[in-house]
């Protein structure tokens, strides 16, 4: 099921509400290589939080560099697209401090 306007509405509210919490979002989405296609047909990329800058960077492994997206605002631009090209999933990664007052990694 592809994601609506709602979904990524309700995903630029909690990065926006969570920002201190929020790392990044996995996604997980159809690749474009015909090869790998029909092999397993899925690609995972990362988009983390540059904790001193707030932007959004795309670091996923076929690009030379990483790619700068920009603000809230622009990510949730940059999703639809990606999703309305390719379908997939997304997922939110965000800190959840453990009982000991360390930090683990949740999604």
């Amino acid at each position: 099921m592809p994601l609506s306007e709602q979904d990524l509405e309700a995903l630029k509210q909690v990065l926006g509400e969570e920002a201190a919490e929020c790392i990044g979002v996995i996604v997980n989405r159809e690749t474009t290589n015909p090869i790998r296609r029909l092999l397993d047909g899925r690609h995972w990329l990362a988009v983390i939080r540059d904790p001193r800058s707030g932007r959004y960077v795309n670091l996923d492994s076929k690009l030379d560099v990483p790619l700068y997206i920009g603000d809230i605002d622009s990510l949730v631009d940059y999703l639809r697209t990606l999703m309305l090209q390719h379908s997939g999933q997304i997922f939110l990664v965000k800190r959840q401090t453990a009982a000991a007052g360390r930090t683990a990694l949740q999604t």
